[in-house]
């Protein structure tokens, strides 16, 4: 239980709040899967990502060409190299969700992943470094660890 859920004297909630209370947190969790679902559904829609590398297009007409496995991150990535000088290098991630089955992430996405510096060290465990996540789906797709404890 938590701090909310008990008093001093003893539990604050009752059985039928809880199970009111996880039935609100199964819809949210409910509304959250429909939403990445459609924002999915919406970047595909817009060519801002795409199930296979080859389908995904960028803006200076190059095809994206995956990039060798960096040592600084464990997540795929690819490049589109525009062939005039004056044009940016395009970039794109897989999404493919650390510890979740083949499938379950939203394929190859135009940009870079969000970067999210983290340090979970105490005095005898933990780690620090930074983890990726997708902009699309917010789920975690990689991490670079920089020091153990």
């Amino acid at each position: 239980m938590s701090r909310s859920e008990t008093g001093s004297d003893g539990p604050v909630l009752t059985k039928k709040e809880k199970d009111e209370l996880e039935g609100i947190d199964q819809k949210i969790g409910e509304l959250n899967s429909n939403r990445v679902t459609r924002l999915r559904e919406m970047t595909r829609a817009k060519g801002f990502s795409a199930e296979k590398l080859e389908d995904l297009k960028s803006n200076c007409g190059e095809p994206f060409v995956e990039n060798a496995k960096s040592v600084f991150n464990d997540y795929k990535s690819a490049m589109a190299r525009p062939k005039k000088e004056n044009e940016a290098i395009e970039h794109a991630y897989l999404c493919a969700p650390m510890y979740l089955p083949e499938g379950d992430g939203c394929g190859w996405v135009k940009g870079v992943p969000i970067e999210e510096e983290f340090d979970h060290t105490g005095p005898m465990v933990g780690s620090a470094g930074t983890k990726y996540k997708c902009t699309i789906c917010d789920l975690k797709i990689g991490e670079h660890i920089t020091k153990m404890a």
